[in-house]
């Protein structure tokens, strides 16, 4: 950035009351200080520059962290819950066999009651037609 000297020079002249002419050597002192401020800037940004380098670069460890931390997190959550639901697929399936074998027993035994219903009576038929072809063979 130029300065524009002759309007500093009426800046100083307003403000303090003293008369400063291009050659005096507070522009000199003035100078000097520019550049050290400037040198200084410039340091100093540099050491920001590192310092947020160093920071990114730490943030980005901390985020392959995070990501490690939760991705563990994660598959002990979904092996917690897949063990919960094997245990309530062996429990339904424990009950649906209990189920299937009450419904299987309800119905074989009014059919085995049928078939021995069925099977005096056709027993009781037979004897018949034996007692009666027996009193005619006699």
């Amino acid at each position: 950035m130029k300065v524009d000297v002759q309007s500093l020079i009426g800046e100083i002249a307003a403000r303090n009351g003293v008369r400063v002419d291009h050659d005096d050597p507070i522009f000199a002192v003035s100078t000097i200080n520019r550049l050290m401020l400037d040198d200084a800037i410039e340091t100093l940004i540099e050491r920001v520059r590192v310092v947020i380098g160093e920071f990114e670069a730490s943030a980005h460890l901390v985020d392959n962290r995070a990501g490690k931390v939760l991705a563990d997190e994660v598959r002990k959550s979904a092996a917690a819950w897949k063990t919960e639901i094997a245990k309530d697929v062996a429990a339904a399936s424990l009950r649906s066999n209990e189920l299937i074998k009450a419904v299987h027993l309800a119905h074989s035994r009014p059919a085995v009651v049928r078939w021995a219903a069925l099977g005096m009576f056709v027993g009781l038929i037979l004897f018949g037609c034996g007692v009666w072809v027996g009193t005619f063979i006699r």
